[in-house]
């Protein structure tokens, strides 16, 4: 991602940049290890747009989350479009503990908004592609873990981090 921040830099594009979306794709099975990976990706964020003149430019994140809820268990790997390698999914647990690691970085780096997948995706073309299955809702509407985690940190300032 540092890379692609300083090509931006390079070709003088900030110029032209009002706002920075970014993609924070990282499959760890560790909250620490997430929250640390999410730390160091917008601290480069935050040290190139300050560089380039442009300390306030918003970031923003999409296409963001951790597949959880699949029916086949732990040993299944899910595909990526993005990725060359496979996905494990997490337990709904963990994706409620990755979700909260994250959704604590983001907002101590005045990331927002934030988008995310909120219901499972049933598809009979691409049962196993790992967006599809990260929905804080399960494909029957019902709610999972990190449903709350992401009402909490939705609401700041009605409740503690």
């Amino acid at each position: 991602k540092e890379a692609e921040l300083q090509q931006l830099d390079d070709a003088d594009a900030f110029e032209f940049i009002d706002i920075l979306n970014i993609h924070p794709f990282s499959f760890q099975n560790d909250p620490i290890v997430q929250g640390k990976f999410n730390d160091w990706l917008l601290a480069a964020c935050k040290y190139i747009v300050r560089r380039c003149g442009k300390p306030d430019m918003p970031i923003i994140a999409t296409e963001w989350g951790y597949p959880s809820g699949v029916k086949a268990g732990a040993s299944m790997l899910l595909t990526s479009g993005v990725y060359p390698v496979r996905i494990p999914p997490v337990t709904e647990e963990m994706q409620d503990r990755l979700m909260n690691a994250s959704l604590r970085v983001f907002h101590r780096y005045d990331v927002g908004p934030i988008c995310l997948l909120t219901k499972d995706i049933p598809s009979e073309e691409q049962p196993n592609f790992w967006a599809y299955h990260c929905g804080i809702y399960r494909v029957d509407g019902s709610k999972k873990p990190s449903w709350k985690t992401v009402r909490r940190w939705g609401n700041y300032g009605n409740s503690k981090h």
